[in-house]
């Protein structure tokens, strides 16, 4: 089964933004720390987002929408 073109335009985009989305979330949490910091915690987290795990993740994204595009094809086929 293939993807229509808007489909896959859709997924292109949604794999495109969801893993910045994720970086931006994660990056807030963490900016975030709680009001007794300094008396809870004595370590810090650093968090990158290289282009390789930028790229994983787009991919995939991108083969999760695709796979359920296919199950809720044959769920309607039904």
């Amino acid at each position: 089964m293939k993807l229509t073109k808007r489909q896959t335009l859709l997924g292109v985009t949604l794999s495109i933004s969801a893993p910045y989305l994720i970086f931006l979330l994660v990056g807030y949490i963490i900016s975030k720390p709680p009001k007794d910091f300094q008396y809870q915690s004595s370590y810090f987290i650093i968090f990158h987002l290289t282009w390789p795990v930028y790229l994983v993740g787009a991919i995939f994204t991108f083969l999760l929408y695709a796979l359920c595009v296919i199950v809720v094809r044959k769920i309607r086929k039904k």
